[in-house]
Protein backbone atom coordinates (compact mmCIF):
# COMPACT_ATOMS: atom_id res chain seq x y z
CA UNK A 1 0.00 0.00 0.00
CA UNK A 2 3.01 2.46 0.64
CA UNK A 3 4.40 1.75 -2.58
CA UNK A 4 1.17 2.43 -4.07
CA UNK A 5 0.83 6.75 -5.24
CA UNK A 6 -2.85 7.63 -5.31
CA UNK A 7 -4.69 10.59 -6.36
CA UNK A 8 -7.71 11.58 -6.09
CA UNK A 9 -8.35 14.38 -7.93
CA UNK A 10 -11.10 17.08 -8.20
CA UNK A 11 -11.29 18.30 -12.18
CA UNK A 12 -14.12 20.60 -10.96
CA UNK A 13 -15.84 21.17 -7.60
CA UNK A 14 -19.33 22.07 -9.47
CA UNK A 15 -22.51 19.83 -10.02
CA UNK A 16 -25.17 19.48 -11.82
CA UNK A 17 -27.09 17.98 -8.94
CA UNK A 18 -28.17 19.80 -5.38
CA UNK A 19 -28.53 16.74 -3.34
CA UNK A 20 -30.39 17.04 -0.34
CA UNK A 21 -27.69 16.07 1.90
CA UNK A 22 -24.30 17.52 0.00
CA UNK A 23 -21.89 18.66 2.21
CA UNK A 24 -19.71 20.35 -0.62
CA UNK A 25 -19.99 23.95 -1.00
CA UNK A 26 -18.70 24.19 -5.20
CA UNK A 27 -16.09 26.90 -4.15
CA UNK A 28 -13.79 26.26 -7.29
CA UNK A 29 -14.61 25.96 -11.26
CA UNK A 30 -12.92 23.75 -13.96
CA UNK A 31 -8.98 23.01 -13.21
CA UNK A 32 -7.01 24.85 -15.33
CA UNK A 33 -4.81 23.19 -17.99
CA UNK A 34 -1.57 24.71 -16.40
CA UNK A 35 -2.97 22.44 -12.90
CA UNK A 36 -3.42 19.88 -15.27
CA UNK A 37 -0.38 20.09 -16.57
CA UNK A 38 1.38 20.17 -12.82
CA UNK A 39 -0.66 16.96 -12.10
CA UNK A 40 1.14 15.31 -14.97
CA UNK A 41 4.50 16.57 -14.13
CA UNK A 42 4.09 15.13 -10.38
CA UNK A 43 3.83 11.97 -11.35
CA UNK A 44 6.46 12.36 -13.97
CA UNK A 45 9.26 13.47 -11.29
CA UNK A 46 7.84 11.06 -9.20
CA UNK A 47 6.92 7.61 -10.95
CA UNK A 48 9.87 5.69 -10.01
CA UNK A 49 9.41 6.02 -6.40
CA UNK A 50 5.93 3.73 -6.35
CA UNK A 51 4.82 0.25 -7.89
CA UNK A 52 1.30 1.91 -9.24
CA UNK A 53 -0.51 4.53 -9.62
CA UNK A 54 -3.92 5.24 -8.95
CA UNK A 55 -6.10 7.98 -10.84
CA UNK A 56 -9.39 8.35 -8.71
CA UNK A 57 -11.77 10.85 -10.20
CA UNK A 58 -13.73 12.54 -7.69
CA UNK A 59 -15.52 15.97 -7.46
CA UNK A 60 -18.28 18.22 -7.51
CA UNK A 61 -19.05 16.00 -10.62
CA UNK A 62 -16.00 14.58 -12.20
CA UNK A 63 -17.85 14.22 -15.40
CA UNK A 64 -18.89 18.00 -16.04
CA UNK A 65 -14.94 18.45 -16.74
CA UNK A 66 -14.56 14.98 -18.99
CA UNK A 67 -12.29 16.47 -20.94
CA UNK A 68 -10.07 17.24 -17.64
CA UNK A 69 -10.20 13.38 -17.03
CA UNK A 70 -9.49 12.55 -20.53
CA UNK A 71 -5.99 14.75 -20.61
CA UNK A 72 -4.90 14.04 -17.33
CA UNK A 73 -5.49 9.91 -18.01
CA UNK A 74 -4.01 9.65 -21.45
CA UNK A 75 -0.81 11.38 -20.51
CA UNK A 76 -0.38 9.92 -17.02
CA UNK A 77 -1.48 6.48 -19.07
CA UNK A 78 2.01 7.27 -21.43
CA UNK A 79 4.39 7.62 -18.30
CA UNK A 80 3.19 4.74 -16.88
CA UNK A 81 3.51 2.42 -19.71
CA UNK A 82 6.80 4.05 -20.26
CA UNK A 83 7.68 3.53 -16.44
CA UNK A 84 6.62 0.14 -17.14
CA UNK A 85 3.92 0.61 -13.85
CA UNK A 86 0.33 0.48 -13.65
CA UNK A 87 -2.37 2.54 -13.72
CA UNK A 88 -5.33 1.97 -12.28
CA UNK A 89 -8.62 4.46 -12.52
CA UNK A 90 -11.66 4.93 -10.64
CA UNK A 91 -14.61 7.23 -10.67
CA UNK A 92 -17.31 8.35 -8.23
CA UNK A 93 -20.01 9.80 -10.12
CA UNK A 94 -23.67 10.90 -9.75
CA UNK A 95 -24.32 8.97 -12.89
CA UNK A 96 -26.30 11.73 -15.16
CA UNK A 97 -23.83 12.32 -17.94
CA UNK A 98 -22.59 7.90 -17.60
CA UNK A 99 -23.27 7.80 -21.06
CA UNK A 100 -22.23 4.45 -22.81
CA UNK A 101 -19.38 6.28 -25.16
CA UNK A 102 -18.02 8.01 -21.31
CA UNK A 103 -18.15 4.46 -20.22
CA UNK A 104 -16.47 2.72 -22.76
CA UNK A 105 -13.88 6.03 -23.06
CA UNK A 106 -13.39 5.40 -19.08
CA UNK A 107 -12.35 2.06 -19.86
CA UNK A 108 -9.72 2.38 -21.99
CA UNK A 109 -7.56 4.62 -19.24
CA UNK A 110 -7.88 1.03 -17.21
CA UNK A 111 -10.89 1.27 -14.94
CA UNK A 112 -11.50 -1.01 -12.22
CA UNK A 113 -14.45 0.31 -10.64
CA UNK A 114 -17.61 3.63 -10.78
CA UNK A 115 -19.74 3.99 -8.23
CA UNK A 116 -22.80 5.47 -8.67
CA UNK A 117 -25.18 7.04 -5.94
CA UNK A 118 -29.27 5.84 -6.61
CA UNK A 119 -31.33 6.50 -3.52
CA UNK A 120 -34.02 4.05 -3.44
CA UNK A 121 -36.64 3.86 -6.14
CA UNK A 122 -37.75 6.28 -8.03
CA UNK A 123 -40.00 8.98 -5.91
CA UNK A 124 -36.67 8.56 -3.15
CA UNK A 125 -34.47 9.31 -5.54
CA UNK A 126 -35.80 12.38 -7.35
CA UNK A 127 -36.68 13.98 -3.72
CA UNK A 128 -33.25 13.35 -2.53
CA UNK A 129 -31.09 13.81 -5.66
CA UNK A 130 -32.59 16.70 -7.40
CA UNK A 131 -30.58 18.65 -10.62
CA UNK A 132 -29.31 22.44 -9.30
CA UNK A 133 -32.87 23.67 -11.06
CA UNK A 134 -35.06 21.02 -9.02
CA UNK A 135 -35.82 18.37 -12.23
CA UNK A 136 -35.73 14.39 -11.38
CA UNK A 137 -32.24 12.32 -12.18
CA UNK A 138 -33.34 8.83 -11.32
CA UNK A 139 -34.46 7.81 -14.80
CA UNK A 140 -31.69 9.58 -16.84
CA UNK A 141 -29.21 7.27 -14.45
CA UNK A 142 -30.74 4.22 -14.51
CA UNK A 143 -31.12 4.29 -18.10
CA UNK A 144 -27.32 4.94 -18.49
CA UNK A 145 -26.53 2.30 -16.42
CA UNK A 146 -29.28 -0.57 -18.00
CA UNK A 147 -27.37 0.63 -21.46
CA UNK A 148 -24.13 0.00 -20.64
CA UNK A 149 -25.70 -3.35 -18.67
CA UNK A 150 -26.79 -4.47 -22.07
CA UNK A 151 -24.61 -2.90 -24.76
CA UNK A 152 -20.91 -3.72 -22.79
CA UNK A 153 -20.17 -7.29 -22.31
CA UNK A 154 -16.48 -7.03 -21.49
CA UNK A 155 -14.03 -5.16 -18.96
CA UNK A 156 -12.54 -5.70 -15.53
CA UNK A 157 -14.39 -2.39 -14.09
CA UNK A 158 -17.29 -3.03 -11.41
CA UNK A 159 -20.07 -0.50 -11.17
CA UNK A 160 -20.95 -0.03 -7.42
CA UNK A 161 -24.29 1.28 -7.06
CA UNK A 162 -24.13 3.02 -3.56
CA UNK A 163 -27.72 3.68 -1.65
CA UNK A 164 -27.70 6.18 1.14
CA UNK A 165 -30.89 4.81 3.11
CA UNK A 166 -33.21 7.49 4.97
CA UNK A 167 -36.36 6.10 6.96
CA UNK A 168 -38.54 6.94 3.27
CA UNK A 169 -35.85 4.26 1.89
CA UNK A 170 -36.50 1.63 3.89
CA UNK A 171 -40.39 1.85 4.28
CA UNK A 172 -39.70 0.56 0.79
CA UNK A 173 -36.45 -2.06 0.94
CA UNK A 174 -37.92 -5.28 -0.03
CA UNK A 175 -39.31 -3.51 -2.97
CA UNK A 176 -36.02 -1.50 -4.23
CA UNK A 177 -34.32 -5.29 -3.90
CA UNK A 178 -36.65 -6.80 -5.88
CA UNK A 179 -36.74 -4.23 -8.76
CA UNK A 180 -32.58 -3.79 -8.77
CA UNK A 181 -32.33 -7.63 -8.42
CA UNK A 182 -34.52 -7.87 -11.61
CA UNK A 183 -32.39 -5.04 -13.22
CA UNK A 184 -28.87 -6.04 -12.78
CA UNK A 185 -29.11 -9.16 -10.57
CA UNK A 186 -27.81 -11.49 -13.49
CA UNK A 187 -24.74 -9.31 -14.39
CA UNK A 188 -22.09 -9.66 -11.52
CA UNK A 189 -20.59 -6.59 -12.63
CA UNK A 190 -22.74 -4.46 -10.63
CA UNK A 191 -22.75 -4.79 -7.04
CA UNK A 192 -24.13 -2.63 -4.25
CA UNK A 193 -23.00 -0.82 -1.17
CA UNK A 194 -25.83 0.43 1.33
CA UNK A 195 -24.68 2.81 4.06
CA UNK A 196 -27.65 5.03 6.35
CA UNK A 197 -27.90 8.66 5.29
CA UNK A 198 -25.60 10.58 7.83
CA UNK A 199 -24.58 14.27 9.33
CA UNK A 200 -21.16 14.42 6.76
CA UNK A 201 -21.18 18.23 6.91
CA UNK A 202 -22.69 21.31 5.79
CA UNK A 203 -26.34 22.67 6.43
CA UNK A 204 -28.21 21.05 3.76
CA UNK A 205 -28.42 17.58 5.26
CA UNK A 206 -30.34 19.19 8.38
CA UNK A 207 -33.69 19.68 5.90
CA UNK A 208 -34.05 15.95 5.88
CA UNK A 209 -33.14 15.36 9.93
CA UNK A 210 -35.98 13.44 10.73
CA UNK A 211 -35.11 10.85 7.84
CA UNK A 212 -31.94 9.54 9.31
CA UNK A 213 -31.87 6.46 10.87
CA UNK A 214 -30.11 5.54 13.99
CA UNK A 215 -27.92 2.44 14.50
CA UNK A 216 -30.21 0.11 15.57
CA UNK A 217 -32.61 1.28 13.40
CA UNK A 218 -30.35 0.84 10.41
CA UNK A 219 -29.25 -3.02 11.46
CA UNK A 220 -33.04 -3.66 10.10
CA UNK A 221 -31.91 -3.25 6.72
CA UNK A 222 -29.51 -5.70 6.72
CA UNK A 223 -32.24 -7.93 8.17
CA UNK A 224 -34.21 -7.30 4.81
CA UNK A 225 -31.24 -7.58 2.49
CA UNK A 226 -30.67 -11.23 4.38
CA UNK A 227 -33.91 -12.63 4.25
CA UNK A 228 -34.11 -11.76 0.51
CA UNK A 229 -30.24 -12.84 -0.54
CA UNK A 230 -30.57 -11.49 -3.70
CA UNK A 231 -28.26 -8.17 -3.97
CA UNK A 232 -24.57 -8.76 -5.37
CA UNK A 233 -22.91 -7.70 -1.71
CA UNK A 234 -19.51 -8.61 -3.42
CA UNK A 235 -17.72 -5.39 -2.62
CA UNK A 236 -18.16 -5.39 0.76
CA UNK A 237 -14.88 -7.91 0.93
CA UNK A 238 -12.59 -5.53 0.32
CA UNK A 239 -13.26 -4.10 3.85
CA UNK A 240 -12.18 -7.41 5.81
CA UNK A 241 -8.92 -7.46 4.02
CA UNK A 242 -5.71 -6.82 5.77
CA UNK A 243 -6.17 -2.76 5.96
CA UNK A 244 -9.12 -2.76 3.68
CA UNK A 245 -10.91 -0.51 6.08
CA UNK A 246 -8.21 2.34 6.65
CA UNK A 247 -9.81 5.28 5.43
CA UNK A 248 -7.60 6.50 2.01
CA UNK A 249 -6.71 9.94 4.02
CA UNK A 250 -4.95 7.62 6.75
CA UNK A 251 -2.33 6.54 3.78
CA UNK A 252 0.96 8.20 3.52
CA UNK A 253 1.09 8.36 -0.30
CA UNK A 254 -3.02 9.46 -1.00
CA UNK A 255 -3.97 13.20 -1.72
CA UNK A 256 -6.60 14.86 -2.80
CA UNK A 257 -5.73 17.65 -5.75
CA UNK A 258 -8.50 20.10 -5.38
CA UNK A 259 -9.42 22.35 -8.74
CA UNK A 260 -7.70 24.82 -8.20
CA UNK A 261 -4.47 22.99 -6.55
CA UNK A 262 -5.26 23.11 -3.03
CA UNK A 263 -3.98 19.40 -1.39
CA UNK A 264 -6.33 17.90 0.93
CA UNK A 265 -6.12 14.49 2.68
CA UNK A 266 -10.57 13.92 3.29
CA UNK A 267 -12.79 14.34 0.69
CA UNK A 268 -15.26 15.88 3.44
CA UNK A 269 -14.90 19.04 5.32
CA UNK A 270 -12.47 20.37 2.06
CA UNK A 271 -12.16 23.62 3.37
CA UNK A 272 -10.91 22.73 7.83
CA UNK A 273 -7.86 24.11 8.44
CA UNK A 274 -6.27 20.94 9.23
CA UNK A 275 -7.28 19.18 5.75
CA UNK A 276 -5.57 21.72 3.88
CA UNK A 277 -1.72 20.27 3.94
CA UNK A 278 -0.36 21.91 1.04
CA UNK A 279 -0.50 22.66 -2.54
CA UNK A 280 0.93 21.86 -5.69
CA UNK A 281 2.91 24.04 -7.63
CA UNK A 282 2.84 24.24 -11.86
CA UNK A 283 6.12 22.71 -11.70
CA UNK A 284 4.82 19.52 -10.58
CA UNK A 285 6.35 19.91 -7.26
CA UNK A 286 4.03 19.05 -4.26
CA UNK A 287 4.20 21.76 -1.44
CA UNK A 288 3.67 19.98 1.99
CA UNK A 289 3.04 20.94 5.83
CA UNK A 290 5.00 17.92 6.61
CA UNK A 291 3.56 18.54 10.43
CA UNK A 292 -0.09 18.67 9.38
CA UNK A 293 0.26 15.76 6.95
CA UNK A 294 2.01 13.55 10.05
CA UNK A 295 -1.17 14.28 12.11
CA UNK A 296 -3.12 12.06 9.34
CA UNK A 297 -0.87 9.30 8.92
CA UNK A 298 0.39 9.06 12.32
CA UNK A 299 -2.51 8.65 14.37
CA UNK A 300 -2.72 8.16 18.41
CA UNK A 301 -2.23 4.51 19.42
CA UNK A 302 -5.94 3.14 20.73
CA UNK A 303 -4.95 0.53 23.05
CA UNK A 304 -8.38 -0.39 23.30
CA UNK A 305 -8.15 -1.42 19.59
CA UNK A 306 -5.62 -3.98 20.09
CA UNK A 307 -8.23 -6.95 21.08
CA UNK A 308 -10.31 -6.68 18.59
CA UNK A 309 -10.52 -9.18 15.58
CA UNK A 310 -11.22 -6.40 13.22
CA UNK A 311 -8.01 -4.14 14.46
CA UNK A 312 -6.28 -5.58 11.10
CA UNK A 313 -8.83 -4.21 8.77
CA UNK A 314 -9.12 -0.45 9.84
CA UNK A 315 -5.44 -0.31 11.99
CA UNK A 316 -7.97 2.40 14.23
CA UNK A 317 -7.21 4.53 11.14
CA UNK A 318 -11.32 4.42 9.73
CA UNK A 319 -11.74 8.24 9.84
CA UNK A 320 -8.97 10.00 10.76
CA UNK A 321 -11.20 13.46 10.39
CA UNK A 322 -13.11 12.43 13.16
CA UNK A 323 -9.69 11.79 15.63
CA UNK A 324 -8.58 15.18 13.84
CA UNK A 325 -11.74 17.04 14.22
CA UNK A 326 -12.50 19.87 17.28
CA UNK A 327 -14.35 16.78 19.07
CA UNK A 328 -11.34 14.45 18.66
CA UNK A 329 -13.60 11.27 19.01
CA UNK A 330 -13.27 7.78 17.16
CA UNK A 331 -15.99 6.39 15.56
CA UNK A 332 -15.49 2.62 13.89
CA UNK A 333 -16.88 1.63 10.67
CA UNK A 334 -20.13 0.40 9.71
CA UNK A 335 -18.45 -2.90 9.20
CA UNK A 336 -17.33 -2.89 12.56
CA UNK A 337 -20.14 -1.91 14.15
CA UNK A 338 -22.93 -3.70 12.12
CA UNK A 339 -20.18 -6.83 11.98
CA UNK A 340 -22.13 -10.07 12.93
CA UNK A 341 -24.87 -8.76 10.64
CA UNK A 342 -22.49 -8.52 7.81
CA UNK A 343 -20.43 -11.41 8.02
CA UNK A 344 -24.17 -13.15 8.03
CA UNK A 345 -25.30 -11.48 4.81
CA UNK A 346 -21.68 -12.44 3.07
CA UNK A 347 -22.30 -15.82 3.90
CA UNK A 348 -26.09 -15.87 2.88
CA UNK A 349 -24.15 -14.43 -0.55
CA UNK A 350 -21.16 -17.30 -0.54
CA UNK A 351 -18.48 -14.38 -0.30
CA UNK A 352 -16.57 -15.72 2.82
CA UNK A 353 -19.11 -18.48 4.16
CA UNK A 354 -16.22 -20.21 5.66
CA UNK A 355 -14.86 -17.57 7.31
CA UNK A 356 -17.87 -15.69 8.44
CA UNK A 357 -18.92 -18.74 9.96
CA UNK A 358 -16.02 -19.26 11.85
CA UNK A 359 -16.01 -15.89 13.19
CA UNK A 360 -19.11 -16.04 14.44
CA UNK A 361 -19.13 -18.93 16.32
CA UNK A 362 -15.96 -18.39 18.05
CA UNK A 363 -15.15 -14.73 18.46
CA UNK A 364 -19.05 -14.14 19.26
CA UNK A 365 -19.69 -17.59 21.27
CA UNK A 366 -22.55 -18.50 19.28
CA UNK A 367 -23.13 -21.73 20.14
CA UNK A 368 -23.73 -23.32 15.98
CA UNK A 369 -24.10 -21.72 12.46
CA UNK A 370 -27.75 -23.62 12.89
CA UNK A 371 -28.43 -20.85 15.50
CA UNK A 372 -27.94 -18.23 13.44
CA UNK A 373 -30.02 -19.61 10.84
CA UNK A 374 -32.95 -19.62 13.26
CA UNK A 375 -32.96 -15.72 13.41
CA UNK A 376 -32.38 -15.04 9.71
CA UNK A 377 -36.26 -14.30 9.72
CA UNK A 378 -37.24 -12.18 11.76
CA UNK A 379 -33.42 -11.13 13.67
CA UNK A 380 -32.93 -12.00 16.94
CA UNK A 381 -36.22 -12.87 18.79
CA UNK A 382 -35.64 -10.00 21.79
CA UNK A 383 -34.68 -7.31 19.68
CA UNK A 384 -35.23 -8.24 16.38
CA UNK A 385 -31.81 -7.12 15.47
CA UNK A 386 -28.41 -8.09 16.29
CA UNK A 387 -27.05 -5.78 19.21
CA UNK A 388 -28.42 -7.74 22.27
CA UNK A 389 -25.72 -10.40 22.63
CA UNK A 390 -28.90 -13.34 23.40
CA UNK A 391 -27.61 -15.62 20.46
Amino acid sequence: MSKSLRLIIMPTEQCNFRCQYCYESFKFGKMSLEMQDAIINFVRKNIYKYTEVHLDWYGGEPLLAFDVIQYISENVLKICKCAKKPLITSVTTNGYFLTLDVYKKLQSYNLVNIQVTIDGLKKTHDRQRVLADGKPTYDVILNNLLEIKNKTKSGIAKIIIRTNVTKDIFNNFTDYIDFYYNCFGDDKRFSFLIRPEGEWGGEAVHQIEEQLMNKNAFSQVYTKIIQKNKLNLSFYENYFEPAGSICYAGIRNSFIIRANGKINKCTCDLDSEINDIGKLLPNGDMELDINKHAKWICLKERSECFNCNFFGSCVSSNCPMKMLGPKEFYTCGYEKVYLIPTLIMLSRSGIIKEWGQIMLTKKYKIKSWRTINLYLGEGCVCCSGYFCGCM
